[in-house]
């Protein structure tokens, strides 16, 4: 096999495995709201988000739902995400009034999106 045939083939294998590799990054773009509980011990979160990956599989809008213990920069004690999400861009979640309730104990909360309402009971703080 001549040298420029072998640098031919290496160059289109290294080429579909970057393709291949590419596909699997999730460059997630979206906006939403947060709430802190009436306690102050939780903060909950709703994103809709899409992944804007032009290799990326599934473009279509999701949900996230998070609630976290104290701040939004801790982990989050619950996450659920819904796919595919009944919106029509990836900001829309900034728009929707009464996203998040919390209870008046802090002790649960209700997100409501325009696909699914979502009640999460909160783990107790220990």
């Amino acid at each position: 096999m001549k040298p420029r045939t072998v640098y031919l083939i290496l160059s289109i294998s290294i080429a579909l495995n970057v393709l291949l590799v590419l596909r699997h990054l999730d460059v997630s773009e979206g906006g939403g709201r947060y709430e802190a509980s009436p306690d102050g011990a939780f903060v909950a979160s709703a994103n809709s988000r899409r992944n804007s990956n032009p290799f990326g599989p599934d473009r279509r809008i999701y949900s996230e739902m998070t609630v976290q213990r104290g701040n939004l920069s801790s982990p989050p004690l619950v996450s659920v995400i819904v796919r595919p999400e009944r919106v029509s861009d990836e900001m829309e979640f900034r728009t929707i009034e009464d996203l998040i309730r919390w209870s008046d104990d802090s002790a649960s909360v209700v997100f409501q999106t325009p696909s699914v309402k979502l009640q999460i009971s909160v783990p107790e703080t220990k």
